[in-house]
C-alpha cells in the first residue's frame, strides 16, 4: 500500500493505491489519526488506485469517521469495482459518502 496526501482548500486528500489489509492498515490508521488529531476534519479519500481492501482496512475508516464524528467529514471517492462491491457488500456504502471521482467529492460542501 502506498499513501500520498494533497492539501486543497483546507481539504486532505489520501491517494491510497495497492492493497490495504491487516498487514499495513495500522500504517493508514496512524496516518489518518494524526492528521484528524492536527484539526483536519475534512477528509477525502481517493481510492482510485486501490484493488483491494479487507476488513481490517474497512475498519481504519470507521474509526477515523467516527473520531471525527459531526465536526467534519470523510467522503470516498473513485471506488475501482472491486473495492465498491466489498464497500457495498459491508454496508459501508450506507455509512461513507462515496463519489464517482475526486472533483465531485471536492465540489460538495
Amino acid at each position: 500500500m502506498e499513501i500520498n496526501t494533497v492539501h486543497i482548500n483546507g481539504i486532505t486528500i489520501f491517494e491510497i493505491s495497492g492493497h490495504l489489509n491487516a498487514t499495513n492498515a495500522k500504517d493508514l490508521e496512524s496516518v489518518l489519526l494524526q492528521t484528524i488529531d492536527g484539526g483536519n476534519l475534512k477528509i477525502i479519500a481517493d481510492l482510485g488506485k486501490l484493488e483491494y481492501v479487507s476488513s481490517a482496512g474497512l475498519r481504519v475508516l470507521l474509526l477515523a469517521a467516527k473520531k471525527i464524528g459531526k465536526s467534519g467529514y470523510i467522503r470516498v471517492c473513485s471506488l475501482q469495482q472491486q473495492v465498491s462491491e466489498v464497500f457495498h457488500m459491508s454496508g459501508f456504502d450506507a455509512i461513507f459518502s462515496i463519489y464517482p471521482n475526486r472533483e465531485e467529492a471536492l465540489k460538495e460542501n
